[in-house]
């Protein structure tokens, strides 16, 4: 029986081939020092990655669903078939550059009590792509803290006012990451499951988070650690896709707030993204 590797690397995929393709290549370039497995979950494309993947791809383990299974969905079919010490979440549309999954994986080794770290993202043009953040403010919390930022606009208390503080040149403790690239430790996914198959897509990673560190584990940022993100490559291609996807995402972060902060949180913030499409209309 073979030893589990040090890292299973997850990646899903749905019409971005050249992307995936792309993606793929880093891993294996990256990667050819790591006890490593990869494991590409596709969501019914209809471009070629399937095919791509297994003639050029062979070493991967790959999970070919017939229709489009949802984010959360595919990455836990990922999981199932991970056996890592490490997991990492990766979307199609990256590139690790070189040492990215060398760092990550050495701060994870040297800090215990954390249960996921994330790289710094960088958009094609090289600006850096915001990747962590605090938890979000339930609706009473941001009337408040806006009446403070107004007359206390230099204050350190505030949401705001603590971000600003952030030095993000720093490995970082946060609440939660960005899950385009997302490293997970086996004994977290043990402790806390998988993702939550309700988020279709989008917040499925600020639920992760947000269960880690109610179970007690760090959630930390690390810019030493790169990676590229061609972001929403494949869910935003034409005005009409990424109209639905942006009603997905509302419709996703009040299905965190129902299940973390409760009815009263859920219909506060419905109210305030009604109010804020009416003043965009």
């Amino acid at each position: 029986m073979s030893p589990s590797p040090d890292l299973s690397i997850i990646v899903v995929s749905w019409n971005t081939a050249g992307l995936l393709k792309a993606c793929l290549h880093s891993i294996r370039r990256n990667a050819a020092d790591l006890e490593s497995e990869v494991i590409v979950v596709d969501n019914g494309s209809s471009d070629g990655s399937v095919g791509m993947v297994m003639q050029r791809f062979a070493e991967a383990i790959l999970i070919a669903n017939p229709t489009n299974a949802g984010y959360a969905r595919a990455n836990n079919q990922g999981l199932s078939r991970a056996s890592g010490r490490y997991v990492l979440l990766l979307n199609s549309d990256t590139e690790v550059t070189e040492g990215a999954l060398d760092s990550l994986l050495a701060y994870m080794e040297g800090h215990p009590r954390v249960g996921a770290v994330g790289p710094r993202l960088l958009r094609p043009d090289g600006t850096v792509q915001r990747s962590c953040d605090l938890f979000p403010l339930r609706p009473w919390e941001m009337a408040w803290e806006r009446i403070v930022d107004c007359l206390w606009p230099q204050n350190t208390v505030t949401r705001r006012g603590r971000m600003a503080r952030w030095d993000l040149t720093q490995p970082l403790a946060v609440d939660w990451l960005v899950g385009a690239a997302l490293l997970v430790r086996r004994d977290v996914i043990e402790t806390v499951g998988g993702l939550d198959e309700r988020f279709w897509m989008y917040a499925e990673d600020l639920d992760w988070c947000y269960r880690m560190r109610k179970a007690g584990w760090e959630v930390h940022y690390l810019p030493h650690a790169t990676v590229y993100h061609w972001q929403r490559a494949s869910s935003e291609r034409t005005p009409q896709l990424a109209g639905q996807l942006a009603r997905q995402r509302e419709e996703s972060l009040v299905l965190f707030y129902r299940k973390h902060y409760g009815a009263v949180a859920a219909l506060g913030l419905k109210i305030i993204l009604a109010c804020r499409r009416r003043r965009k209309g």
